[in-house]
């Protein structure tokens, strides 16, 4: 049974979307010696967002078929946690605070990708 079968409303995530969502982190954990242009950050904040809304369904969904108490399921859940602050704490009111939270976004991605099902 495959975790889009089994989240509502949740689609599978494709060889070309694992793709982008890769690039994605890529490109706001990149490190740089000038800060990037507002515009850039809005928009890969908003993409990344995005990648959020759909990873975690799929993630909370492997979650609680995980064994309780293991290693794997105490990490998949840390980060859901993780994801949830960061979205809540949100991007504040500079451009420096843009980047770190553009960046926080990013390692949040990178975290609920590592507990991604296969079939997903």
């Amino acid at each position: 049974m495959n975790s889009a079968a089994t989240t509502p409303g949740a689609d599978r995530f494709t060889a070309e979307m694992r793709h982008a969502l890769t690039d994605a982190v890529g490109r706001a954990l990149a490190p740089s010696a000038v800060l990037p242009r507002a515009e850039a950050v809005e928009d890969l904040t908003e993409r990344l967002r995005s990648f959020v809304t759909r990873l975690v369904p799929h993630v909370e969904d492997r979650a609680r078929r995980m064994d309780h108490g293991t290693a794997e399921w105490h990490q998949a859940r840390s980060a859901l946690s993780e994801t949830r602050r960061v979205l809540g704490a949100g991007p504040g009111t500079g451009l420096r605070s843009a980047v770190g939270h553009m960046q926080d976004l990013g390692r949040v991605c990178h975290r609920l990708r590592c507990h991604l099902p296969l079939d997903a």
